[in-house]
C-alpha cells in the first residue's frame, strides 16, 4: 500500500505595528536534516521559538493547518496571546496524524491575517509517519 501524502503548514500569526521586531525560529529537536519521525496516532506538537524584541507588549495570533495530498484542510487550529516587552516564548499545537506518509511543517510569522507579506523566511520541517 503506498502511503498517503500530506501536507502541514504552521502559521505563526503576529498581529504587530510597522516597527514590530518579534522574532521566530524553529526548535532543533536533534536533527539536522530537519525531519521528524513519528507513528501513526501518536500525537506531536508543532513548535515555534518567538521572541518579542520590542519595549512594549505584541499580541500574536499562532495558527496550524494541516491540508491533505488533494488540497483540503485535515485540521485547522489556533492560539492567541500576548508576549510581554523582550519576553520568549514556545507556543505549540498539537496534532495527532491517522495515516501514513510525509508530511510538511512550515512556521510563517506575519504582522497580520490579510496580505500582508511575512516578518521573516517561512521555518520548514518534513514529518515521516509510518
Amino acid at each position: 500500500m503506498k502511503p498517503a501524502l500530506y501536507t502541514a503548514s504552521v502559521f505563526l500569526i503576529l498581529t504587530i505595528s510597522p516597527l514590530n521586531l518579534v522574532y521566530a525560529e524553529q526548535q532543533s529537536y536533534g536533527s539536522s536534516t530537519k525531519v521528524w519521525n513519528t507513528n501513526v496516532n501518536k500525537q506531536i506538537q508543532l513548535v515555534a521559538d518567538i521572541t518579542n524584541n520590542q519595549d512594549v507588549k505584541q499580541p500574536f495570533t499562532y495558527i496550524v493547518q494541516v491540508l491533505g495530498s488533494d488540497g483540503k484542510v485535515v485540521m485547522l487550529n489556533w492560539m492567541t496571546g500576548t508576549l510581554q516587552p523582550n519576553q520568549s516564548m514556545s507556543p505549540a499545537q498539537s496534532w495527532t496524524p491517522t495515516k501514513h506518509g510525509t508530511y510538511t511543517a512550515q512556521i510563517f510569522d506575519w504582522p497580520c491575517l490579510v496580505a500582508c507579506g511575512t516578518l521573516s523566511e517561512p521555518l520548514t520541517m518534513n514529518i515521516v509517519v509510518t
